[in-house]
Order: structure tokens, then sequence, then C-alpha cells
């Protein structure tokens, strides 16, 4: 498969990261679609990341120690852009990717680094639990007022 329209050029971009991609996305698109289809349900954006992420096209900011690959904001634009004109399927868990995974790696302790191949995967972070322990210890430590009342 090749991609549909021309990628619009990003001055800078790493252009054997872009070849790379687009070899990629050649052999992973074709397999996909033949796989599903032009089907758009959260099975098949969980399927499509989890291809992503077998190649480390998921958490493309993300440090190469947590299981991204360290890229700057514009390979990263570049990379997203291709994947777009691509017309590959949207991530299934972009929040946890752009939102929650970063935020975790700057400021979490080991536990909650250990979910973070899940979240590259698509699969369900298991920290959810420790941390509603933690909320419960602090209210108990009379510290409620910290806390939305909706957590």
């Amino acid at each position: 498969m090749t991609v549909a329209a021309p990628v619009p050029e990003i001055p800078g971009a790493d252009e054997s990261l872009l070849k790379e991609l687009d070899e990629f996305l050649q052999r992973a698109l074709s397999e996909h679609r033949a796989e599903w289809g032009d089907a758009d349900s959260q099975a098949v954006r969980v399927a499509w990341q989890r291809r992503l992420a077998a190649e480390r096209w998921v958490g493309l900011a993300w440090p190469k120690a947590f299981g991204g690959r360290g890229l700057g904001i514009t390979d990263r634009l570049a990379v997203e852009l291709q994947l777009g004109v691509a017309g590959a399927p949207p991530l299934a868990g972009f929040l946890g990717i752009n939102n929650v995974g970063p935020t975790l790696i700057a400021s979490g302790d080991a536990v909650h680094h250990r979910c973070l191949p899940q979240m590259l995967t698509a699969e369900t972070p298991r920290f959810v639990p420790r941390l509603r322990e933690e909320k419960r210890a602090v209210v108990k430590q009379g510290a409620s007022e910290h806390w939305p009342r909706a957590y």
C-alpha cells in the first residue's frame, strides 16, 4: 500500500525515520485492513495500537527507557502527520499515551512505571486500585479537603 496523498515536508524531520515509518505502514496497514477491513471500533483501534506498539510507533515522545522513541516535537509531528495522511486508525488509548503516561513517567514511582507497557499496548492499567488505596489513606489522615469530592 502506498500513502494516498503526498505527505507535506516538515523541515528538520529525520528522513530515515520517515522512510522506516513508510515501510512499516505499507506492510502493517495492508495486514490490518485485510483482517479488519474499514471497521472502526474500540477492538479495531486496540488491534492497531498493539501493531504499532510492537514496533515502537506508540509513545513517540516517551523516553526510550519507558518503551518510547524519545522523539522531539519535529519528528513526532512528522510521524503523526504521515500516520494521518496514510489513513491509519486512531489509537485506542491516546489519552493514556499523551496525558497519563508522560505524567507517570515524570511523577510516578516504580509501581506506576510498571504499568506503562500496558498503556503502550492499550491494556487496562493496573495502577488504578493502588491510587484508590492511597486516596483512602490520605482521607483517613484527615486531609480529605485536598481531594476533589468527585474522586
